[in-house]
């Protein structure tokens, strides 16, 4: 499976992860193995020198994730976490952690915060 030309075309079109990105990896998603689309695209973003452009791609990829409702997101969330913890804290890390955080604060996660 050969995901770099989707990659190519996010990058391209920076627009196009934002007003479609979410809707073509969740349908590749349900086409494809969703695993084996994380970790070709993970692979794929690895390599990524414009990091601006990786962290909108990983922006992209969690907000699917998270909206999906498979019994795997508590499984990434516990990978998320544990990926903090050996993350370099700056001003950029804390800017986006807090936007996870207020995202987790919303109405929509009420359940998950119960738990």
């Amino acid at each position: 499976m050969r995901l770099s030309f989707i990659v190519h075309k996010f990058w391209v079109d920076h627009s196009l992860p934002e007003k479609r990105g979410a809707l073509i990896i969740h349908r590749l998603c349900i086409l494809l193995d969703a695993e084996r689309v994380y970790l070709e695209l993970s692979t794929i973003l690895e390599g990524e020198a414009d990091l601006d452009f990786a962290s909108i791609m990983v922006q992209l990829f969690t907000k699917v994730k998270i909206v999906d409702s498979s019994p795997k997101v508590y499984q990434h969330a516990s990978s998320v976490i544990q990926s903090l913890v050996e993350e370099d804290i700056n001003v950029k890390f804390l800017v986006q952690l807090n936007k996870l955080i207020r995202l987790l604060e919303t109405p929509i996660f009420s359940y998950l915060r119960l738990q």
